[in-house]
């Protein structure tokens, strides 16, 4: 989950004697996904606890399940639980970001009692998280290839791990826009600016 920032800014007077600054930020941070802390598990025997990973494969009349062919666990203790589904190994336990943000302003004097102003903001975000492959409980008809017995249906507990894991990623966006006019005189100041901004979030889910 290692993170990374950049940053820079300028500062600047006009041949005018107005200013300008102008500064960008990147941010990133890695995702973190629980196959990479050996405590996101369902398998709790090692904290003194149960495993409890849901045995994939056909149901059987007696409720104990027939792991499909060649299907072991691929860890190196013995374990009551054959091809286990194991869900926290396969979500985010912090998601991945990265950022990026500009920020311009401008300053300028017009005569003795006027200035000109800009400001504009822009920022992108994203957003992403993980998780576990869907999973369910299927029927299958008796002549389905896949059907291991002779029932007019088998119950087929299955996920999805040929498709893969859940994707969602989040992207906003931002952009902010102002322009203004001020001044004063004797006791008396006014501002006139026109701003604008949008918003844009776009949500993917995979």
């Amino acid at each position: 989950a290692e993170q990374q920032r950049e940053y820079a800014s300028f500062g600047a007077q006009t041949r005018s004697g107005g200013n300008v600054f102008v500064s960008a930020d990147h941010f990133t941070r890695n995702p973190l996904i629980g196959s990479q802390r050996p405590w996101s598990t369902l398998d709790r025997r090692r904290f003194g606890g149960d495993d409890r990973r849901i045995a994939l494969g056909f149901l059987q009349g007696d409720g104990s399940v027939l792991p499909f062919a060649g299907c072991r666990n691929r860890d190196s203790t013995p374990s009551g639980v054959e091809c286990g589904f194991d869900a926290p190994r396969y979500s985010s336990l912090q998601p991945g970001i990265a950022s990026k943000a500009l920020y311009a302003h401008l300053r300028q004097p017009i005569g003795e009692n006027l200035e000109a102003y800009a400001d504009l903001r822009l920022s992108r975000a994203a957003l992403e998280l993980r998780n576990a492959p869907s999973h369910g409980v299927m029927p299958l008809s008796g002549d389905h290839p896949d059907s291991e017995t002779a029932r007019d249906y088998s119950l087929l507990n299955y996920w999805f791990s040929d498709v893969g894991p859940i994707g969602n990623r989040v992207v906003t966006a931002n952009k902010d826009y102002t322009l203004g006019i001020n001044g004063h005189r004797r006791d008396w100041a006014w501002d006139l600016s026109l701003s604008r901004r949008d918003n844009e979030v776009a949500n993917r889910i995979n």
